[in-house]
Order: C-alpha cells, then structure tokens, then sequence
C-alpha cells in the first residue's frame, strides 16, 4: 500500500508542475486545486514537498506559486548533456570506423551511468549487449563508471557508495568497496578504465574521460567496445590512442 501512495503521490506532483506549463503564470492555492481536481488539503500537502525541494516557490505577498528555480537548474542540465551528445557524435562515429568497435558516450548521474549515445560500426549490430541510448548502468563494473567516478577522493567514493548493491554480474565484477577502490586506483595511474567482462561475460570495453577544456572539469566519458576475443586480438595501444584523440576533440569543444 505504501509504495501505491507513493506512486500516487509522485503522480500528482508531475501534475501540479504540467500544469504550470500550461498555464505560463503564477497560480493560487485554490487554481491548483479546481485545476487538478485535488482537494486543498491534498494539493497544499505536495506543494510544501515540492517547495522544499525548490521545484515550487511560493510568492508571500501575492499568495501565488510559481515554478521553482530548480527546474531551471534541471533544463540547465539537460541542455548541457544534449549538447555533449551533439558535440561527440560525429568523433564517435569516426572511431567505430577506424576500430569496427562499439562507441558509447556516457554520463554520471546519481550513483549511475546514463548513456547518451551508442554508435554501431556500420554493418554491424549486437543484439545480445544491454546497453542503449537513455541505458541507466552500474558504476561498480563499467569501464564509464570507473572512469567518471575516480575523480572523487578514495574518501568521497566511499561515502557516495555507503550503500551501494555491488552486484555480482560476472566473475569478474568487484564484490565490494575495497575490490573496487584497487581498480580506481590503477584508474587514476593509467587515466583510462577497463571492464574486463565485467558486466557481461562476453564483453570487454575500454573508456576515457571528456572534460570541459577551460575548467578542466570532468563531464562525461566515451568508450569503445566489442566482444572479448575480438578485444583480446586488438592492440590495447592502438584502441587507447584513438579513444584519447576523439576524447580530447570533443574536449576542445564542449570549452
């Protein structure tokens, strides 16, 4: 029962902030109410929540209340990841020429991986691999994960992932913080991550961070991928030089 009040609960909310979309004005209390047909009581219950969250904000001398500026922070964010996508598409499609390998970009997003674009070489497909545009992937054992998370302190980590499931998707993936730590260490020697089929037992990637140039801030990485024999038969050098390239591009770009 409390997970379908809690569902209810977040459905209403996404109301009351579509209905402010379409209405492109402060509202009051009782036009949130006759609009939604949610009582008062209910409406000024998930109002306070969403004020706190600073999604709403509450006008005192007009009794009004208006989008918060955290959806505006939220568009922000949106605006910047689509246009790293823009930006890194043409170099990622480049590297899946050169290496006939699978290029990904990704982003860091709590305690997850988003990926924002997967670029096949052309004629090939893999059906079998999880990943895909909007995929949300585990930290713990992808070559992205490791990547955008070393730059926190050994400290930090462990405080980011107090209470994270180190799920055991293969053999090979780190069991808890300490096995996953060992592998951030030789992140942070080597500045790029590997997954050793980690997350799938029959694939293995390598991946490196884009950064943004002037700030020197890391925002996201792109990786390339294939099948472990295929990998296995590539010279790491080779694949590591081309990822970097492409990488430091898109750098150049994003500014």
């Amino acid at each position: 029962m409390e997970n379908q009040y809690n569902v209810r609960a977040v459905e209403r909310s996404l109301i009351i902030l579509e209905l402010f979309k379409e209405a492109n004005k402060p509202l009051s209390l009782t036009e949130i109410s006759l609009q939604t047909d949610l009582s008062k009581t209910t409406a000024l219950r998930l109002l306070t929540t969403l004020m706190e969250k600073g999604f709403i904000h509450f006008d005192e001398e007009s009794k009004k209340y208006s989008l918060g500026f955290e959806l505006f922070m939220l568009g922000q964010s949106l605006s910047q990841s689509l246009d790293i996508r823009n930006i890194a598409e043409p170099y990622l499609k480049e590297l899946t020429v050169e290496t006939k390998l699978i290029a990904h970009l990704g982003i860091y997003d709590n305690n997850h991986i988003v990926i924002l674009e997967k670029v096949f070489p052309e004629g090939r497909h893999f059906q079998k691999m999880y990943s895909r545009v909007g995929a949300i992937l585990p930290i713990h054992c992808t070559s992205l994960g490791k990547i955008l998370i070393s730059d926190k302190s050994d400290n930090e980590i462990r405080k980011t992932l107090e209470k994270y499931n180190f799920y055991p998707f293969t053999e090979n993936t780190a069991r808890n913080i300490d096995q996953f730590l060992d592998m951030i260490h030789e992140v942070r020697k080597s500045g790029y991550a590997m997954d050793n089929c980690e997350h799938e037992p029959y694939v293995k990637c390598m991946a490196v961070p884009v950064f943004k140039s002037k700030k020197n801030e890391m925002v996201a990485s792109i990786s390339l991928t294939g099948i472990k024999e295929e990998i296995n038969n590539m010279d790491p050098k080779y694949v590591l030089e081309n990822l970097c390239k492409a990488a430091r591009a898109i750098s150049s770009k994003i500014g």
